[in-house]
């Protein structure tokens, strides 16, 4: 019988209780491995381009720390169409939990992005979900009158909104805070106003310095013109002198006492036009002037035809008359100053109903008849059931 040595049974040991740890440790986790392997996202459209009315959204950069949860949301035109709202956070909720957190937007820090925070979510989420917004303008409906002359009143539709939801797996967010986008940054915005203002402090010791060289050059220009002043004032007082003299040479002549009727100062030609053609109000202008303000008159008082309405003597206009019986339709043309509200009397079907020109109707056999009546200034029609009963 061979014996085993105490320090082979010992090696052995050693070796067994290595491959027995190492075997443990491996189905221990072993089932978690597995999991992080096989584990599917479940964010949905999270990262993604997504169209909402006539922009393109897209949510990204989510992240989670230090109880806060954080993403960036990126709106973009992707028309011209610019009549739906603006993209805006509608509701922030985790998992299946109804309630709705508070949020706040930041500014824009670039021509599209917009950060969004929510404060205090719950520790143990493991989605959250993010609906997002935008609607068409309001319509706004004038009045109206259907096909049987009753009035549909003025109304506003609500503009119709449409959503996107995005879901984000707390699995794929960071863990640390969102960075904004570089070149965006306060203090690049800092040092590019000290930069502006820096440059705008050079041009002023430029424009001091040209403002002396200008100074001085003005006073030599000053000098020079001072001294052309005072010859220009020396020849204009001498010319003034002679000026004097001759004028008064001329008063003593004797041919300068005037008359009007003297062809050399007052030629017959001028005077003629000065004061008697009159080129300055002339009677066919004058005539015409007075005419066209008339025109005008007669052609705004034209006032044109724009509703027509049918009343009756039955209630919601529902007429039911029986064979052989009459009833008297009336047309209300609006405005009451148009000036054509004639109206023209039809019937779809005379078997039934007959209507004359003025409106009255007369049952003739069993069945319903339509009477319409159609103005003659633009042809608005108004509509009337008639049902004719034995």
């Amino acid at each position: 019988m061979k014996v085993v040595s105490p320090k082979s049974s010992s090696k052995i040991y050693i070796i067994f209780t290595v491959v027995t740890v190492l075997l443990a440790a491996f189905f221990l986790t072993s089932n978690r491995w597995m999991q992080s392997i096989t584990y599917k996202s479940k964010s949905d459209n999270y990262n993604q381009t997504l169209t909402l009315n006539c922009y393109n959204i897209k949510i990204t950069d989510a992240s989670y720390h230090d109880n806060i949860c954080e993403f960036v949301l990126k709106c973009r035109l992707s028309s011209s169409d610019t009549r739906a709202t603006y993209p805006e956070i509608k509701t922030i909720r985790f998992d299946d939990d109804l309630t709705e957190y508070k949020f706040t937007v930041s500014e824009k820090y670039d021509d599209y992005s917009r950060k969004v925070t929510v404060k205090d979510p719950p520790s143990d989420f493991k989605i959250m979900r993010v609906v997002v917004r935008s609607a068409l303008p309001d319509t706004k409906y004038a009045d109206a009158y259907d096909e049987f002359g009753e009035k549909i009143p003025a109304h506003t539709e609500k503009g119709k909104g449409y959503i996107r939801t995005i879901t984000i797996d707390r699995k794929d967010m960071q863990k640390s805070a969102i960075k904004i986008v570089p070149g965006n940054t306060e203090s690049r915005t800092q040092t590019s106003t000290a930069s502006s203002i820096s440059s705008t402090t050079k041009p002023k010791t430029t424009t001091a310095q040209a403002v002396a060289v200008t100074t001085k050059a003005t006073s030599q220009t000053t000098h020079n013109v001072s001294e052309k002043a005072a010859e220009e004032s020396q020849t204009s007082t001498t010319t003034s002198t002679k000026h004097q003299a001759a004028t008064a040479e001329n008063n003593t002549r004797p041919q300068e006492t005037r008359r009007y009727d003297e062809p050399a100062y007052a030629p017959p030609q001028t005077t003629g036009t000065t004061h008697k053609e009159p080129a300055y109000a002339p009677p066919q202008t004058t005539a015409a002037t007075h005419n066209e303000p008339a025109q005008a008159e007669t052609t705004t008082t034209q006032a044109r035809v724009y509703s027509i309405k049918l009343t009756t003597e039955f209630e919601y206009n529902d007429v039911q008359i029986k064979i052989g019986e009459h009833t008297q339709l009336r047309a209300e043309v609006k405005p009451d100053n148009a000036v054509n509200k004639n109206v023209k009397w039809e019937s779809n079907r005379p078997d039934i109903a007959t209507v004359d020109s003025n409106g009255r109707v007369t049952a003739v056999a069993k069945g319903k008849a339509i009477i319409s009546a159609v103005t003659e200034d633009k042809g608005l029609q108004a509509s009337c059931m008639v049902t004719v009963k034995e």
